[in-house]
């Protein structure tokens, strides 16, 4: 029973090469921003739960633009409640007021994961910029000089108010060395099946992903996965 919850909760060891690659570069690279991208599937949630584990020593805010992109995620935050937005209150009068719901002491020792940042618009993502160089006093680097690492697919289905993050004034204004980039490769989601399903689950999976499923691949797709996938 416990050995079982060990390797539950070491998580880095069941990593395979390409996602213990970005971690062990976001752990030894602690003042390097980072974007990590991938398809679903692709263990975009366990590099991330895993980088954590193993940022010892440093303070970890992880947030996400809706509640269940960070739901169940320790250290976490909906933008809008980590700055501190109270019903009705607009971006333009949270840059105004300019406070988060950490203080500037502890943000010196803190790094944050943003995960699904797909899903932030670019609005949101300046106005995370202004607030965080103000809080920090600093304005000639990426959220005040605080390092992040960016989690997303960049696949996912857009912001409907807006643009997208990196379509953003602040990203677009960024240099090339800003990020240290990876992509995640293959699905941790097949399991147990052989070279020919297996290639055949990545592309339902892409298909499903850039919305492209016909009814037949739908019937086949439910009818090859009965207890083969997870």
């Amino acid at each position: 029973m416990y050995g079982a919850l060990i390797v539950i909760m070491d998580k880095y060891a069941q990593l395979h090469d390409n996602q213990r690659e970005i971690v062990d570069y976001i752990v030894h690279n602690p003042t390097q921003n980072v974007l990590v991208t991938g398809a679903a599937g692709t263990g975009k949630s366990w590099v991330r739960a895993a980088a954590y584990e193993r940022c010892k020593g440093i303070n970890t805010i992880q947030i996400g633009p809706t509640g269940p992109s960070v739901y169940g995620l320790r250290n976490s935050y909906t933008l809008m409640l980590f700055l501190g937005a109270e019903r009705g209150m607009s971006l333009a009068s949270l840059i105004e007021r300019g406070t988060v719901a950490v203080s500037a002491a502890y943000l010196k020792t803190a790094q944050i994961f943003l995960e699904e940042v797909a899903l932030m618009n670019a609005a949101e993502f300046d106005a995370l910029h202004a607030i965080l160089c103000r809080v920090m006093g600093r304005y000639d680097v990426l959220f005040g000089g605080i390092r992040t690492v960016l989690f997303f697919d960049v696949m996912q289905l857009k912001p409907a108010s807006d643009k997208v993050f990196y379509e953003s004034k602040v990203f677009a204004q960024l240099p090339v060395t800003a990020f240290r980039g990876f992509r995640l490769k293959g699905s941790n989601r097949i399991k147990d099946v052989d070279a020919e399903d297996a290639e055949f689950f990545e592309r339902v999976l892409t298909a499903m992903r850039d919305s492209d499923m016909g009814d037949n691949r739908v019937y086949e797709y439910i009818f090859r996965t009965m207890n083969r996938v997870t």
